[in-house]
């Protein structure tokens, strides 16, 4: 199937390419409301919280934390990183480019509103395999909205290519979870 769509490859920028690899790995597998789905690379660790499930709705907000909205990660090789908005407002628009029929709103706001809330607590214990922090790590907990905790802004965005990956899987569903991952190697590839 995935050779079918090769040659699409070369027409799409950087970010569309990834978003239909992303769509095809889906592809290959699928998940109930009650499964944890076949995210990779696997996460660190998740737990199933019961048989309830996150679901995709017409409208849905995003809302960034006030305190956390400017935070950038300057541990990494990016010489202007983004911060947690503007990770958020990529979030959105890989969103609403995978389920069109959902409009989504990124907004500033107070802790723990909006259908999927995103911020960045340096308390989280996230390290790498030989033990140096990392800001790549996050922990995600999935109810009937999400709350998405990054050790750094990074760390915020790689929960939202968790979170990307089960949605597809499940259909615009995600099974209520808490989820936590981090990165075991600082350079990958």
């Amino acid at each position: 199937v995935m050779l079918r769509f090769l040659p699409l490859f070369g027409r799409m920028n950087s970010g569309s390419t990834g978003l239909l690899a992303l769509f095809l790995l889906c592809l290959l597998g699928s998940c109930t409301a009650l499964d944890f789905p076949a995210i990779v690379p696997a996460v660190q660790s998740y737990s199933l919280l019961d048989a309830s499930a996150f679901s995709l709705a017409s409208t849905l907000a995003i809302v960034v934390d006030r305190k956390s909205a400017d935070v950038r990660d300057t541990d990494g090789m990016t010489l202007v990183p983004p911060s947690l908005l503007d990770f958020a407002e990529t979030f959105a628009q890989d969103l609403h480019s995978l389920f069109p029929e959902t409009r989504v709103d990124v907004n500033v706001g107070g802790t723990g509103s909006g259908d999927i809330f995103m911020a960045v607590d340096t308390s989280i214990n996230s390290t790498l395999a030989n033990g140096k922090p990392t800001t790549e790590g996050y922990s995600l907990n999935i109810s009937e909205s999400i709350t998405i905790t990054g050790m750094g802004a990074r760390g915020a965005f790689w929960a939202t290519r968790t979170l990307l990956q089960g949605l597809i899987l499940g259909n615009g569903t995600f099974p209520a979870a808490d989820v936590y991952d981090h990165p075991d190697w600082e350079t990958r590839g």
